[in-house]
C-alpha cells in the first residue's frame, strides 16, 4: 500500500473512494462516519392507492437493517428489512413510529416518523424541505403531486420567493 508522509505525518486517502467499507476520507484519514437516518419525513399514502418509498440511512457500514421499533404500520403496508415500505390501505389517519436501522458491525440508530393516509385528492408529494441554495448558484426543484386530475398547474399561494427565483405553472422552481 502506499502512503504518502512529510514530517511524520501520513496521508491514507485523498477522496472517499480510497477507504474500504463505507469509510470517508477525512483530513487524510479513512474514518467511518456515525450511522444515522436521513430520512426526515415519509410522503403521504393516498386512501386505497399503492404507496412505496424508500428509506435512507448515511454511516456506518452497509449493508443496513431496518425494522419498526416502536408502533405499527397501517394494515396492508409491510417495511422490509432492505428500507422500503409499501402497501396499500384505506384506514385514513396518522402512524407515528420509531424506525430502526442497524448497520453490519451492530450499530443502531432510531428515528421517529409518521406514515399518514390521507383521503383520495390532490396532494403534493414533494417533501416539504426543499433543498438548500446557494448564492449564485443555479437552483431547480421539480415540483410533484398525486391524485386530483392532470394536467396540474403550479403557482405560489402566499408570501413571496426569495429573488432570482420564479415558479412555472408545471411545477418548476427554478433561477439563480
Amino acid at each position: 500500500s502506499w502512503l504518502v508522509c512529510w514530517e511524520g505525518e501520513c496521508i491514507v486517502c485523498v477522496e472517499d473512494s480510497d477507504c474500504s467499507d463505507g469509510a470517508a476520507c477525512i483530513d487524510g484519514e479513512c474514518l467511518i462516519q456515525p450511522l444515522e437516518i436521513l430520512t426526515t419525513e415519509l410522503p403521504p399514502a393516498l386512501e386505497g392507492l399503492p404507496y412505496l418509498t424508500e428509506l435512507q440511512a448515511g454511516g456506518g457500514i452497509a449493508p443496513y437493517m431496518w425494522s419498526v421499533q416502536q408502533g405499527e404500520l397501517p394494515e396492508g403496508f409491510q417495511l422490509t428489512s432492505s428500507g422500503v415500505i409499501s402497501g396499500m390501505s384505506s384506514d385514513v389517519g396518522p402512524s407515528p413510529l420509531i424506525i430502526q436501522v442497524t448497520d453490519s458491525q451492530g450499530a443502531t440508530e432510531i428515528a421517529p416518523l409518521s406514515l399518514e393516509i390521507v383521503e383520495h385528492g390532490l396532494y403534493i408529494t414533494t417533501s416539504s424541505q426543499l433543498p438548500q441554495g446557494k448564492s449564485d448558484e443555479n437552483y431547480s426543484v421539480q415540483f410533484e403531486a398525486a391524485g386530483g386530475e392532470e394536467p396540474y398547474f403550479w403557482g405560489v399561494s402566499g408570501g413571496e420567493l426569495p429573488g432570482g427565483l420564479s415558479m412555472s405553472s408545471d411545477g418548476h422552481l427554478s433561477g439563480q
